[in-house]
């Protein structure tokens, strides 16, 4: 009787908040996280490299529904979040997995071989129609 009656009288719990990523291999650097809860509440953003949160870390806490991750290591990374409503905390979202890879030191040189053959050809251009048109 007295359990039915505190089971009663107190509020329902907010649901767990559905957290998502716009990308599970993130190669660019960077990578967002949002949300959705159906209250407006603050949120715990939690970040860990395994999926058994040991030794999980805060990454935000507050109202947005939305933060973007960068600067992260190759790896792989873990998120949860969950509502805290005056003080009172629902249970954990989905738990969302990405896995950082950056593009390869090699590539990056390429790219940079490249755009100097591209800027020594166009400056031979600019030198001899400069000569040209200057005889």
């Amino acid at each position: 009787m007295v359990l039915t009656f505190l089971l009663a009288a107190a509020p329902p719990l907010a649901a767990a908040p559905a957290l998502k990523s716009d990308s599970e291999l993130a190669t660019a650097g960077y990578y967002r996280l949002s949300w959705q809860s159906n209250v407006a509440a603050d949120f715990v953003l939690e970040e860990a490299t395994n999926p058994t949160f040991s030794q999980a870390t805060t990454l935000y806490q507050g109202p947005d529904t939305a933060t973007l991750i960068s600067g992260r290591s190759d790896g792989t990374y873990y998120y949860r979040i969950r509502n805290i409503q005056d003080d009172i905390e629902t249970a954990w979202s989905n738990v969302t997995k990405v896995e950082v890879t950056h593009h390869p030191l090699s590539r990056a040189f390429m790219f940079f071989a490249l755009g100097a053959i591209v800027f020594i050809a166009t400056l031979i251009v600019v030198i001899l129609g400069s000569k040209a048109h200057n005889q």
